[in-house]
């Protein structure tokens, strides 16, 4: 059995999921995820450089798994506030300050909260392009595990 974290990215509308789509394997090696939690809620200590992670994307009552990819260079940090943390991730991943307090996902954080930040790139492995399939329910974090076996008995086209 081989297993499979399923992340989740939620955008506004299918518009704007249409408009970030990672559409090249290159812009996939590219992109980095990040998660600013209070606690280390799963899969803050499970995953790890080498993992098998689906990536799917998220609108209102709907969904697209875009790309099976292999977590690399994940990064897991305490840190004592929003600052520090969003400093820690801009070092890590090569980008600004500023880009990083933009993002929806981490101006939206509490400034003053202390916590972890469980952060990963991607190596992309195969472009999905298949809808989120019926049934395919989600951790309050945004992540699932499941294997191989489980997602082609729903029609996802693994390799």
């Amino acid at each position: 059995m081989t297993a499979i974290y399923i992340h989740n990215t939620p955008y506004a509308s299918q518009q704007e999921a249409r408009d970030r789509k990672l559409t090249s394997k290159a812009l996939v090696r590219f992109e980095c995820w990040w998660h600013l939690w209070k606690i280390e809620a799963w899969p803050f200590k499970a995953l790890g450089d080498g993992d098998l992670v689906v990536l799917l994307s998220t609108w209102r009552g709907c969904g697209e798994l875009t790309w099976l990819v292999k977590a690399r260079d994940v990064h897991k940090h305490s840190y004592g506030g929003w600052a520090n943390a969003t400093e820690a991730i801009a070092n890590w991943g090569a980008m600004s300050v500023p880009e990083v307090r933009s993002e929806m996902y981490t101006s939206a954080k509490r400034p003053s909260d202390p916590g972890v930040v469980l952060a990963w790139k991607a190596t992309p492995v195969k472009a999905l392009n298949t809808p989120r399939p019926l049934g395919l329910r989600l951790r309050p974090t945004g992540w699932l595990l499941t294997d191989a076996a489980t997602l082609k008995g729903m029609g996802v086209p693994l390799p």
